[in-house]
């Protein structure tokens, strides 16, 4: 082993020498590292020459991608302004051709508004020279109050007409400017690219989604209050001032002994109230909550419901029907066909006015 070591070390040791002391080999090591260093210095520029190449490369293409978008986009929004354009100027000339239309047809109707009333005078006055003076003006007048009524109609349908028209134009236009704004509005969006403008659009987005939501609430207000309109009548108001007040008994703990107060008059009194007296309307009110028998003559049947409620202003009775409809009777005027079961309806129903004239209840007036 210690052999096989110096066999090294003297192989090393003779190499080191050689390299040292011998001409040939100090000038053939001489030329490998010159040419060593030449093959690095090569290797090193080519390196170099290739990130260059790499670097340039990539720097024109960003450039011509940069280029080709902007010149997509330039494509984009003139082929948008375009349509616009032609949108625009297809609008007006429909609108044009509308407003032609309408100013003939309103010639047409002049002329034959016209034409009517000659026809008419020349009649009228072929008539007039067969008459009697006094036939005559009992004539014109008559003719006069015709034409009155004509002539309302008539500037009623004109006016209606002319209404819907313009309320025609009035949607029209408004769904064209609609139109137009979104346009505008679509086309001052830049492409995602834009981030600042994705800004505006998000907020224009949410400005539409809020006038949605307000839209939405406004109906809902509106759709409440026709329903309570519908549901309101002439005689479902409050009646104000018809209450009798009532007295309610407590405990007066200081003088120890029961005290009434009534809260309409803000009266306090020590001794018992009076006894109520009889009402002339106490037979009206006790009809509440009787089952009555309806007959409505455009149907000719009898309709089951229930008196719910009287009012004392107009002496009328309120009949609820089980399909969720109403109705304001008066009994007195309307008896003939209103059937009251003061009992039970396994009785059979009785009519008010066999139960007036009968037992002697007065009658309502």
């Amino acid at each position: 082993m210690q052999a096989l070591l110096w066999v090294k070390v003297q192989g090393a040791w003779r190499g080191y020498w050689h390299r040292r002391t011998d001409a040939v080999v100090s000038r053939a090591l001489l030329e490998m590292y010159s040419m060593r260093q030449r093959e690095c210095a090569v290797a090193a520029a080519v390196f170099v020459q290739r990130a260059g190449r790499k670097a340039l490369t990539a720097r024109r293409l960003g450039a011509w991608r940069e280029l080709k978008g902007q010149r997509d986009d330039d494509r984009f929004l003139a082929s948008h302004r375009i349509q616009q354009c032609a949108r625009m100027y297809m609008a007006y000339r429909k609108r044009l051709l509308l407003q032609a239309e309408y100013e003939r047809i309103l010639a047409l109707q002049n002329a034959a508004a016209s034409r009517i009333q000659a026809a008419f005078r020349g009649m009228r006055g072929k008539y007039n020279a067969q008459m009697t003076k006094a036939e005559i003006e009992r004539v014109k007048r008559r003719q006069q109050k015709r034409a009155n009524d004509i002539q309302r109609a008539y500037r009623g349908f004109q006016g209606r007409e002319q209404y819907e028209m313009a309320k025609l134009r009035r949607a029209r236009d408004d769904t064209c400017a609609a139109r137009i704004q979104a346009l505008f509005r679509g086309s001052r969006v830049l492409p995602w690219q834009g981030l600042k403008m994705n800004k505006v659009a998000a907020f224009v987005y949410r400005r539409e989604e809020l006038e949605m939501v307000e839209r939405a609430v406004g109906a809902d207000e509106k759709n409440q209050r026709r329903i309570i309109l519908a549901n309101r009548d002439s005689a479902s108001g409050t009646e104000s001032g018809e209450e009798e007040p009532e007295w309610v008994e407590f405990w007066d703990d200081a003088l120890l002994q029961s005290a009434w107060y009534n809260s309409g008059t803000n009266e306090t009194r020590y001794e018992p109230p009076p006894e109520k007296t009889w009402s002339k309307w106490d037979f009206e009110e006790s009809l509440e909550g009787c089952d009555v028998r309806v007959m409505w003559p455009a149907v000719g049947e009898w309709f089951r419901g229930t008196v719910v409620r009287f009012n004392k202003r107009k002496q009328r009775h309120r009949v609820d029907y089980p399909d969720g409809d109403h109705e304001w009777l008066d009994f007195a005027t309307e008896g003939d066909r209103i059937q009251v079961c003061l009992v039970m309806w396994a009785f059979g129903a009785i009519s008010f006015s066999f139960l007036t004239h009968t037992f002697g209840i007065r009658q309502v007036v």
